[in-house]
This record gives C-alpha cells, structure tokens and sequence, in this order.
C-alpha cells in the first residue's frame, strides 16, 4: 500500500480582528496484492480533501470562531479482495464553533484567564473499515480553561463531553462502538520561580452506559464503572550549572494504585507507577 500526500496551509489575517485558515490536501495510493487464489491484484485511487476555519477577535480577549473540512480516507489494504468496497472511501464531514476568552490583569498585573469552549460534529459516511456500519456520528463539548496566579499558583480544568450514533446497514442504530468516555481533568499546581513547578492532578472519567448489538442482532446495553485517579508531578529546570538547559521530570501516577479498565481497552490501566524524564535542549 503505497502513498504519497501533499498538503498546504495558509493564515490569511484581514480586517480588524479577521483571521482565515483555508487548508488543501491531495493524496493519491496504489495498492498491490496476491488474492487468496494466488491471482494478481492491484487499485489504483486519488481524492482531494480540505476545509478552513474562520475566526474573529475582539478587543475585549472574547473571540468566536468555526471551522468546516472533509476528509477522504482511501480504500484499505483489506478491502482490495472485495470488488463493492475497494472503490469506496470513507468520508468524514466535521464542523465545529465556540468561544474563547483570555485576561491578563485580572487581580494582579500578571494573573491570566483564559477559557474555551467548543462544539463539534463529525458525520462519516461510506464506511468499509467496520462490517456492517454505515455511517457514524459523533458530536460533544471541550472545556479548556486556566487560571494563573502572580504567585505562581495554577488551576487547570479540561473537560471532554461526546456522544456518538452507529448506523448499522439494517437500519439499526446504536451506540458508536469507539465513542470515549466523558472525562474531566483538574490540575492544581504551583510555580517556584523559573526553577520548579509542582502540581497534583484529578482525572475523572463518568459511569457509561452503551447499547450494542450482540451476534444473534439483539440490542444489548453495557455499563462500565468510571474511575477517579490521581496523578502528582514535579518538573525542575535548573537555571545554571552544567544542567542548565536541561528539564527533569518526576511523576507518580495513580497514586491510589486503582485497579480499573478504562473504557475501550482490552486490559486493566497500569498500577501504580513512578517516571523521570530528563531532557536537554542543545
């Protein structure tokens, strides 16, 4: 399966507080293969996909912006034995729009806010990477915010809100087999001059219950537990010496050593688990 793709992108600013992201990419495959007969087999497939968002800030630190692309994905390398499907690409059509806002200022001269909220809807049609679905679609909300102190003192929260339909070819819907769980994230951290930064962390991802078809075709529904896990992480950075330059991170993750599986995985998450990550910029 052999590819080659080409891309532009272009960040056009116009007006007063205008901003346009047009983007472009071609892509074209050629697929060889030896069918199960020992006949040759080849396909040969091309498409032109792209999109642009379009934004526009005020004054204020309020800024609103949408965006709108299509994506074609080629056949599949598995798809070449089956006549219906080598010709088909799966395409996906997504737009999104929300809102952003960012203060300096806001207590002190050096505290910063900064939210954004975003809405986004994806529709893929002319699936052949999954039997017997159709067509899929996911929607949901992303929550990013901060908030920093000129003590150094931090918050974060991120948050992630979908939900996602599975069209079956019987006309059945269900739902999206790959849709993740609804998961939220504070981060609470505290900034030692330029040297250290030291933070905790909350993940929590929600009860979920989802409906599915079992092999006889009946609708069944399976709920799987969330989990709440918590993360600490220290990050040093000396300013001098022969380490300066140089980052060591230090973490311990899922400090509670939570025994849980994770919503779309095979096998249980990782215990309790210590990391030190040294890097170096030259």
């Amino acid at each position: 399966d052999e590819r080659v793709a080409l891309f532009i992108v272009d960040h056009i600013e116009f007006g007063k507080g205008w901003s346009l992201t047009p983007a472009m990419r071609y892509e074209t495959q050629n697929i060889d293969g030896t069918m199960d007969d020992g006949t040759e087999a080849s396909y040969d497939k091309d498409a032109v996909m792209g999109g642009g968002s379009l934004r526009y800030q005020f004054q204020s630190g309020l800024a609103l912006f949408s965006s709108l692309a299509r994506t074609v994905s080629l056949p599949i390398l598995d798809d070449l034995e089956n006549p219906i499907f080598i010709g088909q690409s799966e395409i996906a059509d997504t737009y999104e729009f929300g809102a952003s806002y960012d203060q300096v200022g806001l207590f002190n001269d050096s505290d910063t806010l900064a939210l954004k909220v975003t809405y986004y809807n994806t529709e893929l049609s002319d699936i052949t990477s999954y039997s017997g679905v159709s067509d899929v679609k996911v929607s949901g909300i992303e929550i990013e915010s901060s908030l920093a102190f000129e003590n150094g003192f931090y918050l974060d929260f991120n948050g992630n809100i979908t939900s996602g339909d599975e069209h079956r070819t019987t006309g059945v819907v269900v739902d999206w087999r790959n849709t993740p769980a609804d998961q939220y994230r504070l981060t609470v951290g505290q900034r030692l001059s330029n040297w250290a930064d030291l933070s905790f962390e909350v993940i929590k991802n929600v009860d979920t219950s989802r409906t599915s078809l079992d092999f006889s075709g009946e609708t069944v529904t399976t709920d799987t537990d969330g989990f709440t896990v918590l993360n600490l992480r220290a990050t040093l950075k000396p300013q001098s010496g022969f380490l300066k330059d140089t980052e060591i991170r230090i973490g311990a993750e899922n400090l509670t050593d939570k025994l849980y599986t994770p919503l779309l995985a095979t096998r249980p998450a990782p215990g309790r688990n210590f990391k030190i990550t040294v890097s170096r910029m030259f």
